[in-house]
Parts: structure tokens; C-alpha cells; sequence
């Protein structure tokens, strides 16, 4: 039987008690994009008593749970995120932009910080936006041609690690946001003179965050048919690892051949008019993506 302790890392204590999510937002306990730290490491960096803390999570551990991505082959964890998170998102985004309008506009005056509320949930939709386009259109039809081609299918990408390495780094991305969403309202505490509208957007930010979290975290940890990981391993030195293959930050050679945006790389726009990254891989027309043009503006070389 699993037992928590301080030793496990967030991301084994959640496929092993996913009953534990909520604790561990409630916390702030990074499960996410800190999944590879271990109770003790993420418990020292926000400054509480690891031994407590683990006490009290083996006691919500000890209730039943069933994390049933972890059984899921990669074609069927893609069809899960794609139906789940990514129709959540769909969904939800538009309803919370709706309503962040509608408390600046009403709360504005007496609460300047609204805006900058605004604006950074604004960040989190434009990023997530094309991210999920590019799952959908790209990497999960990949995935599931790989889960039931009987040889090696051939990607213009390359292989799936260009892609992987793209969807790391903007899932670091909009975790950054949502941490800073989350400080900018006070861990999403509406002030006492908020609106039921108020309250009501607080609350959806909350959740969208914590469905973001799991979602991550869910592709994150799976792998897929080729040995490549869907998302990310951590390597010896507690770097990630794309594929089971160098360790991140890539060199920035190897940075501009994963399609990865570096210092020197242009951002493109997307279909959606937001800026994005790029997914093509290498500037050659045979490594191109066949379905570039419907994401990215950059030229076909």
C-alpha cells in the first residue's frame, strides 16, 4: 500500500491520492509545474512544517480516491484531456472574461487592482486559447496515429519531441500566470463590498485554476507509444526531460531546432489574433508542419 510521505514527490502523491488536489491548491502546494519537487521541498519553500502538513494530508489521503488517468494509454489520455479539460476551457473562459468585464465596470473605481485582474486573465485565455488549438489539431492526432500505426508513422515535425518541448514551456507559462492571478486577488478572496457577480467570478477563476492544474498535471506524466513522454520526466540532475532526452533548457541551437521561442526568435500571431509560439520545428520545408498556415503567420519556407 502507498504510504505519503515527505518524500514523494506532488506529482506521486496525486496520481497516487487525487483526492489530494484540493489540499494541495488550498495550500499552494505546486503539483502542477512543481510536481517534481518532493512534500518536503515544496512544504520549505512556502515556509511550513513538512512533518504537520503530511500528517494532515495522509488524513484526507486515507479517504477513497481513484486518479484514472493513470491507467490510460496515450491515444486515451489524449481523448480524455481534449473531451474534459479542454472542453471545460472552451466553455469556461468566455463566461469568466464576461464577468471580470462586468466587476471592473461596476468595481472599477473602488478597486483600481481590477485591472490589472483583467488584464492578466486576458494573458491566461491568450495563451491557453492556441495552445489547446495546437494540441487538438497537432499533437493529439500525432499521439493517436503513433498509439495505432504498426510501424513508425513519419511527422513533418520531426518527431514528437518538437512539439513536447513547445508544450512545456508554455504550460510554465501560464502556470506563471496563474500564480500571479491568484496573488493579484488574494488567493481569490472577493473584497466584503463585492457583488454576487464579484463573488461569482472569484470562485470560477478558482476553479479554472485548479482544473488547469490537474490538467497539466495529467499530461505531464503520461507517456506515449514511442517511449517519448507526453509531457515532462525529471532528469538526474532535477532538470525536465523531453523523450527521456536532454534535459531542459535546451542550447539554443537546440532551442531554435525544437521550435522553442528563445531571445532571438520572433513571436507569430495565430489564427486567434493572439501571440503565440510557434510549433514548425526546424525553418526547412521538409520539417515543416502541413498544417502550419492555419496557426501560424511566419511564411513556408
Amino acid at each position: 500500500m502507498v504510504k505519503i510521505d515527505v518524500s514523494m514527490t506532488l506529482a506521486e502523491a496525486v496520481d497516487a491520492f487525487p483526492q489530494l488536489t484540493r489540499e494541495f491548491e488550498r495550500r499552494g502546494l505546486d503539483y502542477c509545474c512543481g510536481g517534481a519537487r518532493t512534500l518536503g521541498e515544496a512544504c520549505a519553500l512556502i515556509g511550513v512544517d513538512a512533518d504537520a502538513t503530511v500528517a494532515e494530508l495522509a488524513e484526507v489521503a486515507a479517504t477513497p480516491g481513484s486518479a484514472e488517468w493513470t491507467t490510460m494509454s496515450a491515444d486515451v489520455l489524449a481523448d480524455h484531456l481534449e473531451a474534459t479539460h479542454h472542453r471545460y476551457l472552451w466553455d469556461e473562459m468566455p463566461r469568466v472574461t464576461a464577468l471580470v468585464d462586468k466587476i471592473v465596470s461596476v468595481h472599477g473605481a473602488r478597486h483600481p487592482e481590477l485591472v490589472e485582474v483583467a488584464s492578466c486573465f486576458g494573458q491566461v485565455r491568450a495563451d491557453l486559447e492556441p495552445h489547446m488549438l495546437k494540441e487538438e489539431r497537432m499533437l493529439f492526432p500525432m499521439i493517436r496515429e503513433l498509439a495505432t500505426s504498426t510501424g513508425m508513422p513519419s511527422f513533418h515535425c520531426g518527431s514528437l519531441r518538437n512539439p513536447i518541448s513547445v508544450m512545456l514551456s508554455e504550460h510554465d507559462a501560464v502556470g506563471d500566470l496563474l500564480a500571479k492571478l491568484r496573488r493579484l486577488t488574494d488567493g481569490y478572496t472577493p473584497p466584503a463590498d463585492g457583488c454576487a457577480s464579484y463573488v461569482a467570478c472569484f470562485a470560477a477563476m478558482a476553479e479554472l485554476e485548479a482544473d488547469t492544474h490537474l490538467h497539466i498535471h495529467k499530461g505531464e506524466q503520461r507517456t506515449v507509444p514511442d517511449g517519448g513522454a507526453i509531457g515532462s520526466r525529471t532528469g538526474s540532475d532535477g532538470s525536465r526531460m523531453i523523450a527521456g532526452v536532454n534535459p531542459l533548457p535546451l542550447s539554443e541551437g537546440e532551442t531554435r531546432r525544437a521550435g522553442l521561442i528563445c531571445s532571438t526568435t520572433p513571436a507569430v500571431t495565430s489564427s486567434t489574433g493572439t501571440t503565440s509560439k510557434c510549433w514548425c520545428g526546424t525553418s526547412t520545408a521538409t520539417r515543416r508542419w502541413t498544417t502550419c498556415s492555419a496557426l501560424c503567420s511566419r511564411p513556408r519556407t
